[in-house]
């Protein structure tokens, strides 16, 4: 494989969006994201910004030190409470010229990317990977830190998200106004440690199979 031509596509497709009820407001969410991200503080490690293609799909290139937490993070919090989004991530070489825009573009990152989105379609997973060399671990990864995640409570969620940018579990308490050992508890409850260390994880993988 050719590293200097090898890309991580990202494809991302709503689940059933033609059920939502306010579709058109939640389309526009999507292009305000998708706008939002290509200029975010980690816009360097996109190489070919994301762009909507298919109405309710999108995709983009990036590099293997793309933050896909940070990524992940930023993206769900444009939409409410029950839009819910797919993601294919395929590793692979770019079979044509590399563009401004991931659109109009073919290569092997694409199509293992196209693959994940479909066996996470068929499987009801919401992220799976295809084309590295650790998928298995990746895959497996992923899927624990999504368990993990789907069993936290709205207030564990609001503590979390408070602290992810902060790093600081005394700051959260300042910004809530609690007490510290409230905030410990909260994290103790949602295995945030297990939950950190996966992602931590796949970034290291994600960046080892970029280099």
């Amino acid at each position: 494989m050719d590293r200097m031509n090898t890309y991580i596509a990202v494809i991302g497709d709503l689940v059933k969006s033609r059920r939502l009820r306010d579709r058109q407001g939640v389309q526009l969410k999507l292009t305000e994201a998708l706008h939002e991200i290509n200029r975010s503080q980690y816009k360097k490690t996109i190489r070919s910004q994301f762009v909507v293609t298919l109405g309710d799909e999108f995709q983009g290139l990036v590099s293997g030190e793309f933050p896909l937490q940070t990524f992940l993070d930023q993206y769900e919090s444009f939409f409410p409470k029950g839009v819910e989004t797919r993601f294919g991530i395929g590793l692979g070489e770019l079979s044509t010229e590399l563009k401004k825009q991931a659109i109009g573009m073919d290569g092997a990152c694409f199509h293992h990317a196209r693959n994940a989105l479909a066996s996470a379609k068929k499987e009801h997973h919401t992220i799976v990977f295809s084309g590295f060399e650790t998928d298995t671990a990746l895959n497996a990864l992923i899927r624990l830190i999504l368990e993990i995640k789907g069993h936290w409570t709205n207030r564990q969620k609001e503590v979390l998200a408070l602290y992810r940018p902060l790093q600081d579990q005394a700051g959260v308490a300042r910004a809530l106004n609690i007490s510290r050992q409230a905030v410990h508890s909260i994290f103790k409850a949602s295995r945030y440690e297990s939950y950190q260390l996966g992602w931590d994880g796949i970034t290291q993988l994600l960046t080892f199979s970029r280099s």
